[in-house]
């Protein structure tokens, strides 16, 4: 199971992608007819450059956030994998235990490892990467 969507991030993406978008028409329509107008005689060319700019710091903020959350990220979906593993070892000795030519010390020893998984399971709630619960996004 792997985990491809950051909601926190996707505002930023969008973004980035239509400043992309923005910039190769830009580029695409300078290749074509350049300005003929000098940009001192021209306000709309001068004030566009200083937009621009904040424009792409946004997106290279949105870029170094998206990139600080993917290690959260992947460490979530590691945590999920490992659950997984776990509900699915637990299905397998639920269903062996049914097995009635097991003996009573087969039957303790499923149990037992059935309540391990199970106290994993429930545990892993709790986790916290570099202070933050996993699951929760709070501060511990």
């Amino acid at each position: 199971m792997v985990i491809k969507t950051n909601i926190a991030a996707q505002p930023a993406v969008m973004k980035l992608t239509q400043s992309s978008k923005l910039l190769s028409d830009s580029l695409a329509q300078l290749v074509a007819k350049p300005n003929l107008v000098p940009p001192l005689d021209d306000t709309v060319t001068t004030t566009e450059p200083a937009d621009f700019e904040t424009e792409l710091a946004r997106a290279i903020a949105a870029i170094s956030h998206f990139h600080e959350e993917t290690p959260f990220d992947r460490v979530q979906d590691d945590c999920l994998q490992q659950v997984n593993s776990a509900l699915n070892r637990m299905g397998e000795l639920a269903t062996q235990a049914r097995d009635v030519t097991m003996s009573s010390v087969d039957l303790a020893r499923y149990h037992e490892e059935f309540e391990t998984l199970a106290a994993y399971v429930n545990n892993v709630g709790a986790l916290n990467f570099n202070g933050v619960n996993i699951f929760s996004g709070s501060e511990e």
